[in-house]
């Protein structure tokens, strides 16, 4: 999938984020009809579990997860074969970003599972998921955006207006640790497989800007670099926004952002939702996003 390292550091980094909205606009349709979604939350903190155990990066740990979710979408599976299915799932996103990761031997995966699955099922699943895909793996994922978006997260003009100077909020220490929040949250919730991924990579910066109290929001750079107004990233963004405030008031905040989150507060995205109330009075949203309003995209 990555077929230049830090691609987004090179000369052709226009072209090939071109390219990578136009797979997104390619992929098959998502019609929300799994039979096995009650399943899904346990399967991917199984992928999770597997591709940490088996030291793969984040970017086949969500190819993984949106192979299984679009494959589930399409078949209904025995409860007792998804995990097997996970895992051809994370044998193939594993190889299709084989210079991001090492590219791993089902043996490592069949070994990994206490021989619970033999070769011949794990390679059988695996060719299942190829088969499904027609062998078109190349799929950008929220975490393939983001790895682009991040470096424009943050940039040297922008000011943090909360109650808590730049120095004692060492931002981008505090930018990574929000971004890593959100991709996560973005994975967890079966409603973000519904929007196209660069949308909610560049929501994932939005919500990260907005819990950092970094002003504006939305900059120009970062909507020339994306192409996405913050109009139309609205809707993802309180739904990020929405993970995150149901996430503390069960858990707390993570040890890394616990001075953070008493020192800021949550009063600052206000506008944020008055923008929401605007954006929901398109009658179909979905339309919105399908397929992405610019016609430097158009195929």
């Amino acid at each position: 999938m990555t077929y230049v390292e830090r691609w987004w550091l090179t000369d052709y980094t226009p072209e090939i984020y071109v390219y990578l909205r136009k797979l997104e606009r390619r992929r098959m349709n998502f019609q929300s009809q799994s039979p096995q979604v009650h399943h899904r939350g346990r399967l991917v903190a199984f992928i999770s579990a597997v591709c940490s155990r088996m030291d793969f990066c984040t970017l086949v740990q969500h190819l993984s997860v949106h192979f299984l979710d679009f494959f589930m979408d399409s078949h209904n599976i025995a409860p007792e074969h998804l995990e097997l299915v996970a895992l051809g799932c994370v044998v193939v996103a594993a190889k299709a970003e084989e210079k991001d990761c090492r590219n791993p031997l089902n043996s490592e995966i069949s070994k990994l599972m206490g021989n619970a699955y033999t070769l011949r099922e794990i390679g059988e699943a695996e060719r299942a998921v190829l088969h499904f895909f027609r062998w078109e793996v190349n799929h950008p994922t929220v975490a393939h955006f983001l790895e682009y978006f991040a470096v424009f997260g943050l940039l040297p003009y922008d000011k943090p207006f909360s109650r808590v100077s730049a120095e004692m909020l060492q931002l981008r220490e505090a930018m990574k640790h929000q971004l890593d929040f959100f991709l996560e949250a973005s994975l967890k919730d079966y409603m973000f497989t519904q929007m196209p991924a660069s949308m909610v990579a560049a929501s994932c910066v939005v919500s990260a800007r907005v819990c950092m109290c970094i002003y504006p929001y939305w900059s120009t750079t970062l909507e020339k670099i994306t192409d996405y107004k913050l109009e139309q990233l609205v809707f993802c963004t309180n739904q990020l926004l929405m993970a995150r405030d149901r996430e503390y008031a069960k858990n707390g905040p993570r040890p890394q952002e616990f001075n953070d989150y008493y020192a800021v507060g949550f009063p600052y995205y206000y506008d944020i939702m008055a923008l929401q109330d605007a954006e929901s009075r398109h009658e179909d949203r979905r339309a919105a996003w399908w397929p992405v309003h610019s016609s430097q995209y158009e195929v």
